[in-house]
């Protein structure tokens, strides 16, 4: 009988760790207004990312269609201001030295002469290596 309810225990307690995984696996977390995070820009296979760490001041540019994974660093200069500049000179050709603003979840950069909006789609900073690199 002792057995029997430490079995019973067992499988009830595993039985509420799945129901806590399951509902944080499927919570859609609010995003924060933190310059933080993954942006995106465009749709589908011309969505671009810029990915924002805050905790090291680096953000990392992606757009695997045209095989470009650019990285840098921030400052922040006012309240929702901030200047970017990118560590290699042919990044800067790209993505030059510039002062951004970002104002609810949204801020335009300059890349390769066009003004791109991205919009905040997650808390968290997503970024793929850099495979386009040798």
């Amino acid at each position: 009988m002792k057995h029997y309810k430490t079995v019973c225990v067992m499988g009830c307690f595993l039985g509420l760790i799945l129901c806590v995984y399951n509902f944080f696996q499927n919570y859609n977390w609010p995003l924060q207004d933190e310059f933080a995070g993954t942006f995106v820009a465009g749709e589908g296979g011309y969505q671009t990312s810029f990915s924002i760490d805050q905790r090291t001041g680096k953000f990392y540019y992606a757009n695997q269609n045209q095989k470009l994974f650019i990285d840098g660093s921030f400052e922040t200069i006012a309240d929702s201001a901030y200047y970017l500049e990118c560590y290699e000179q042919a990044d800067k050709d790209i993505i030059p030295n510039q002062t951004i603003e970002y104002e609810d979840l949204v801020f335009f950069v300059n890349i390769n002469g066009d003004m791109v909006g991205f919009k905040k789609n997650s808390n968290m900073v997503i970024f793929v290596n850099d495979v386009f690199r040798n």
